[in-house]
């Protein structure tokens, strides 16, 4: 779900031969998790099956290639190798199952973290990768509560505008701030941001403050919004 500038397009960082590369980071751990199980699906035959083994272990570094060198190459080359090695990993970076989707959520929130606008990306590119981050956190943690409105404002407010820009979102969308709604505007007034220098100037330098919307308890009292079901806002 990060963001990977490449000739200003959103395509993931690969190998030459087209291995995707994962160190073992909690960020990119779901990202890799999909193409790994899209590796696994499309191996029909025996053949098939060590090719998408070898792609695999090709794109590994650091942590995650140590924990490929745990469990061996022999049962790496059988069939469910590479389930088990996700399983692995998974449990190394995410050792109590809850604290993933907490994790997830905190990255969601965090202030220039990966889940903002980064700089050289599109919109579009920006609003599918929230959209993909809020579905992966529920279907982690069913009882994760956030209201189509606050994704909206986190939208808004991680979208990399000056005040003066999220406000005149905001009045485009007559103070709605629906995720769609948002989303629609956002990409409408701006659809060409990433092809300016200032772009998603995170220091400031050329936009000043960026856009800060709403601000609420989070999940665990360190986000702005996030709540379990029957809790209520104060």
């Amino acid at each position: 779900m990060r963001f990977r500038p490449d000739s200003n397009t959103a395509t993931p960082l690969e190998t030459k031969s087209g291995s995707y590369i994962y160190d073992g980071s909690i960020s990119a751990f779901h990202e890799w998790d999909f193409r790994t199980q899209m590796r696994i699906a499309g191996a029909s035959d025996d053949s098939e099956k060590r090719r998408a083994v070898n792609k695999v272990i090709e794109g590994l570094r650091g942590d995650a290639f140590d924990l490929a060198m745990d469990v061996g190459l022999a049962r790496l080359m059988e069939d469910g190798g590479l389930t088990d090695l996700i399983a692995l990993i998974r449990k190394t970076i995410f050792p109590i199952e809850a604290q993933e989707a907490k994790v997830l959520f905190a990255l969601g929130q965090k202030p220039y973290g990966p889940m903002t606008r980064q700089p050289n990306e599109s919109m579009v590119s920006y609003a599918s990768r929230r959209r993909r981050w809020w579905n992966m956190v529920t279907k982690l943690d069913s009882k994760m509560v956030l209201s189509d409105e606050m994704l909206g404002s986190l939208l808004l407010d991680h979208s990399g505008l000056s005040p003066h820009e999220g406000l005149m979102v905001l009045t485009s969308t007559g103070n709605v701030t629906a995720f769609d709604k948002v989303k629609e505007v956002v990409i409408l007034q701006h659809s060409r941001i990433h092809m300016m220098k200032s772009g998603n100037d995170h220091k400031g330098k050329e936009k000043g403050r960026p856009w800060s919307g709403y601000k609420g308890k989070g999940y665990g009292g360190k986000g702005k919004y996030g709540y379990l079901a029957g809790q209520t806002l104060e």
